[in-house]
């Protein structure tokens, strides 16, 4: 568990660089919070390639893909995340380390 003094550098973390809304951008979690993100970011132009979880349930959400992160890592490495999951049960920095986990670069 994260301590609680650890908040403001993850929040830091979370919040730089940001996204390039000019870059596809593939939302972890495709539940109602990420199809909401994704139909939000849509509609503010972002382009969206898809969706990334741990273990998918669906192969599509949105009409998009829904990939797990080793496909998520083959298919498109330098891929562009956004959190689109509403967890209070699992603590920041361990989602933080999913996709780390998986190859994918740290921004």
């Amino acid at each position: 568990m994260t301590d609680t003094a650890d908040f403001p550098s993850l929040r830091e973390q979370a919040a730089a660089p940001g996204l390039d809304p000019g870059r596809p951008c593939w939302i972890f979690g495709a539940g109602s919070f990420g199809r909401s993100l994704a139909s939000a970011m849509q509609a503010q132009g972002i382009p969206v390639a898809g969706f990334v979880e741990t273990a998918p349930r669906t192969g599509s959400a949105l009409g998009l893909p829904v990939l797990d992160w080793s496909a998520l890592a083959r298919e498109a490495p330098q891929a562009q995340l956004a959190l689109g999951i509403f967890n209070r049960d699992t603590p920041y920095d361990q989602l933080l380390a999913l996709p780390a986990a998986a190859g994918l670069p740290r921004r």
